[in-house]
């Protein structure tokens, strides 16, 4: 005698059960792929990530290039020239009297 499943005679709990293992498969693919595409694919192009490397390099050489150049011009840009008045002096540098 044939089974009821053969029969087509399948229960509630039968149906439940595949739903069950369906979404579970449906809901575990997607955290899976949805996790790989996030790895595969960046979030900033590499020839952006070049500039900004590129960018950082320069930032950090800057000041170094400017040490080299200040010490050549005699005094800091920021304070009064040797020839300058002591009004000047005063103006520029509020913090001397």
């Amino acid at each position: 005698m044939p089974s009821t499943a053969c029969q087509g005679n399948l229960t509630l709990f039968y149906w439940k059960l595949l739903a069950l293992r369906l979404g579970f498969i449906v809901a575990f693919e997607h955290v899976v792929f949805v996790r790989l595409l996030v790895w595969l694919v960046p979030d900033v192009p590499a020839a952006l990530v070049t500039k900004m490397k590129r960018e950082r390099c320069l930032v950090v050489q800057e000041p170094a290039d400017n040490r080299e150049v200040l010490p050549s011009q005699g005094h800091c840009p920021q304070s009064p020239g040797p020839g300058a008045s002591e009004a000047e002096r005063s103006f520029k540098n509020p913090g001397l009297s």
